[in-house]
């Protein structure tokens, strides 16, 4: 199962652990995902990073089977008041799950707020 960093600081972003500090070779992304930026590696989620989450992107990604996938989170709040990584929340779920998280827990230039859900 991969395992995804999701990153509140200023945006936030979810981002693959196994590919962090490599060189790789990014997939051709379509350009109408509701994302900030993002990207593709070998068919799955690598990276994304936008600034919230609302319900237009929930519904969007309830509709494609890329982000029903399953994948271990691990939560870290890095906002400037907050300078090293601090683990906030760990779950096993799917890519809604986890922008559904984000929802709850996260705000624009604030970064974590402490909700856990």
């Amino acid at each position: 199962m991969e395992k995804y960093n999701i990153n509140l600081g200023n945006v936030y972003t979810i981002e693959r652990v196994d590919t962090i500090d490599k060189e790789i070779k990014l997939d051709k992304v379509p350009d109408d995902w509701p994302f900030g930026q993002y990207e593709l590696y070998q068919g799955k989620l690598n990276w994304i990073l936008d600034m919230h989450v609302d319900d237009k992107v929930l519904e969007w990604a309830k509709k494609m089977p890329l982000f029903q996938e399953t994948a271990e989170f691990i939560c870290l709040d890095l906002h400037d008041r907050n300078p090293k990584a601090k683990h906030v929340h760990s779950f096993t779920g799917t890519f809604i799950e986890a922008l559904q998280w984000i929802s709850k827990n996260y705000a624009f230039d604030r970064g974590y707020i402490g909700q856990v859900i």
